[in-house]
C-alpha cells in the first residue's frame, strides 16, 4: 500500500470517527445518561455491602484479596466495564447503524479499507467512554472520597489502552455475526450479561465458578481489573504487572487476527448474497 493510500485510510477512520462524535454530541443529555447510569447501577451493591458489613471494609474480602475496601474495589471494575460496552457495540454495530441510515452502500463504495470504517467507529466512541468515564469518577469522589495518585493512574490508563485494543479485535467477531443475523440487540444483551458474569467486575476471579473463570481468563477485560485493583488499591494479584501486559498484547493480536478473519469471511457472504444492505 502506498503512503497516500495509507494516509487515505487513516483519514478516513479519522473522519467517520469525528462524524460519530459529532453526532453523539448533538445528544448531550445521551452521553451524561450513560456517565451518570452505571453510577446509579453499583450503588445499591456499594449501599448492600455497607449494610452487610456494617461498615466500608469486609475481612472476608480482606482475606481473599488482600484489601477489605470493597467500594473502591466495586468502582474500579465498574468504571473499567463501562469501557468495554462503548467498544464492542461501536463496532460490532456499526455497519448496521450505517444501514439504518441508509450510507452502508455508499461507504462500501468508497476507496477505504473496510477495516477503517469500522475502526472509525470505535475510535469515536472510546473518547467518549473516556469522556463518561470522567464522569463516573468525578461522582464517585464527591460521594466516598475517592483519591488515586496521578502516576498510578496513567499506568492504568495505558492497561486499559491495551484492553480496548484488544476490544477492538473481538468486535470484529461480533461485525461479522450482526452481518448474518441483522438483528444485534439480542445478541448484544446476551453477551453484555455474560461478560458481566464472567469478569471480577464486582467480586473476586476466585469467586466465579471454574467452568466459567475459563471464559472469563480469555477476556481482556479481567486482566485488566484485576492489574487495576493491583496497581490503585493494593489487591494482591495473580499476575505480575509485566505479565498482564504481556497477556493483553497477546489477546490482542489473537483477537484481531481471528476477528478480522471471520469478519472479512462474513462480508463476502453477504456480498455474494446480495445481502449487504438487506433488513
Amino acid at each position: 500500500m502506498t503512503e497516500k493510500a495509507k494516509y487515505a485510510n487513516i483519514n478516513a477512520a479519522l473522519t467517520i470517527a469525528k462524524k460519530q462524535i459529532r453526532i453523539a454530541t448533538r445528544y448531550k443529555l445521551q452521553v451524561v445518561f450513560w456517565g451518570v447510569a452505571p453510577v446509579l447501577w453499583v450503588i445499591p451493591i456499594i449501599l448492600t455491602g455497607l449494610a452487610i458489613s456494617g461498615g466500608a471494609s469486609n475481612e472476608f474480602l480482606k482475606s481473599t484479596v488482600g484489601t477489605g475496601n470493597f467500594i473502591d474495589y466495586v468502582i474500579i471494575g465498574t468504571i473499567i466495564y463501562s469501557y468495554m460496552g462503548s467498544t464492542i457495540w461501536a463496532m460490532g454495530n456499526s455497519l448496521r447503524w450505517e444501514q439504518y441510515s441508509g450510507t452502508l452502500e455508499t461507504l462500501y463504495l468508497a476507496p477505504v479499507s473496510r477495516l477503517n470504517i469500522l475502526l472509525g467507529s470505535s475510535l469515536s466512541q472510546s473518547v467518549i467512554a473516556t469522556l463518561q468515564a470522567m464522569i463516573q469518577f468525578m461522582i464517585f469522589s464527591l460521594f466516598f472520597n475517592i483519591v488515586f495518585p496521578f502516576s498510578k493512574v496513567v499506568v492504568v490508563a495505558f492497561l486499559v489502552l491495551l484492553m480496548v485494543i484488544g476490544l477492538y479485535g473481538f468486535a470484529f467477531f461480533l461485525a461479522a455475526i450482526i452481518i448474518f443475523l441483522k438483528d444485534p440487540d439480542i445478541l448484544n444483551d446476551f453477551i453484555d450479561t455474560f461478560f458481566y458474569l464472567v469478569t471480577p467486575i464486582n467480586y473476586p476471579l476466585e469467586a466465579i465458578p471454574s467452568v466459567l473463570r475459563i471464559f472469563g481468563l480469555l477476556i481482556p477485560l479481567t486482566y485488566t481489573i484485576i492489574g487495576a485493583r493491583a496497581i490503585l488499591i493494593g489487591v494482591n494479584s495473580i499476575f505480575a504487572l509485566w505479565q498482564i501486559i504481556v497477556i493483553l498484547v497477546g489477546l490482542a493480536a489473537i483477537l484481531w487476527a481471528s476477528g478480522y478473519l471471520v469478519f472479512k469471511v462474513a462480508e463476502q457472504w453477504t456480498k455474494k448474497k446480495g445481502k449487504l444492505s438487506a433488513y
